[in-house]
């Protein structure tokens, strides 16, 4: 992000940490993925309302799981939502035994955990909550149980466990349908977020956006982008001038058992917040920590 900028190009970021359009935004960065603390804004408020009011953290001690931590009490604070923390745990990405952490969970009187995890780690997470039988004491909401590679190696626990989302391929859309039968195709595979994240920001941000400015050069190309109103295969959607991160519906899903799933059918959508709630101002919320810096003959 930071190189992108001192070599004037443009960058289109899939990662999901917060400071890529807050702290560390710049001129050249355009994010159609999701925030970690955009997930926040809609399955927080959602669990609380529909699962309970007592809830476990546990996430991992690095990036991601402390912008999920901060996203999720971030909306608890400023919705001045009724909650209990019952309490908050803190792996190490190096752990492979999380079973103290689920037993405590498991005894305890949380009405869900909020998990912050992902990849390797969230998928022995849960198949060792799935050893544990976790969830039948306590709900899971998981920030990534929506990506592909969980799901297929997280066991039995993504079952029935709730969870925001960035991408799945059996999202109901016309340009989904297109794009996951173009995907596998080509690659006779199941597209993942990260596949969809990189198609949608380079086919449907950045080539027309181009082709808009009739030029390539960074600084005609940006005025383009921002405030841009996009399609992608989970749905419309705008990148936002002041810190050009994309505002575009949150899902929230639940797993479904093996014997409803169809080929990609695996969630069940139960929520989906607007784009319209997620917003914030440009001077308040996230934006406040973002300065894009000039470009042009600014």
């Amino acid at each position: 992000q930071e190189y992108a900028n001192e070599v004037d190009v443009l960058f289109g970021s899939q990662v999901g940490a917060d400071p890529v359009t807050k702290s560390r935004c710049n001129r050249v960065t355009f994010r159609y993925e999701l925030r970690t603390g955009q997930i926040a804004r809609a399955a927080a408020p959602w669990a609380i309302e529909n699962i309970g009011s007592k809830v476990w953290f546990h996430v991992a001690d690095y990036a991601y799981g402390n912008a999920f931590l901060k996203g999720w009490k971030n909306v608890i604070d400023e919705r001045g939502l009724d909650v209990e923390i019952v309490n908050t745990t803190k792996s190490k990405l190096s752990e492979k035994d999380y079973s103290s952490y689920i037993t405590s969970i498991q005894s305890s009187d949380a009405d869900f955990v909020a998990v912050g995890m992902a990849g390797g780690p969230l998928v022995q997470f849960n198949k060792q909550a799935s050893s544990y039988n976790l969830r039948e004491s306590v709900e899971m909401v998981a920030g990534t149980n929506d990506f592909l590679s969980v799901r297929q190696g997280g066991g039995s626990n993504v079952v029935g466990s709730y969870s925001g989302v960035r991408y799945f391929e059996g999202m109901d859309t016309d340009l989904n349908r297109d794009f996951v039968s173009a995907f596998i195709d080509e690659f006779d595979a199941i597209p993942n977020n990260h596949a969809e994240s990189q198609w949608t920001i380079i086919r449907q941000i950045l080539a027309p956006a181009v082709e808009e400015a009739g030029s390539v050069a960074t600084d005609d190309v940006i005025p383009v982008i921002e405030g841009m109103e996009f399609d992608s295969p989970m749905g419309g959607g705008t990148i936002r001038a002041c810190d050009h991160q994309a505002q575009r519906d949150v899902p929230v899903v639940r797993g479904l058992p093996e014997s409803e799933q169809s080929a990609g059918q695996y969630f069940e959508i139960i929520n989906i917040t607007s784009r319209d709630e997620l917003g914030y101002a440009c001077d308040a919320g996230p934006a406040a920590e973002c300065e894009l810096g000039e470009y042009g003959d600014e």
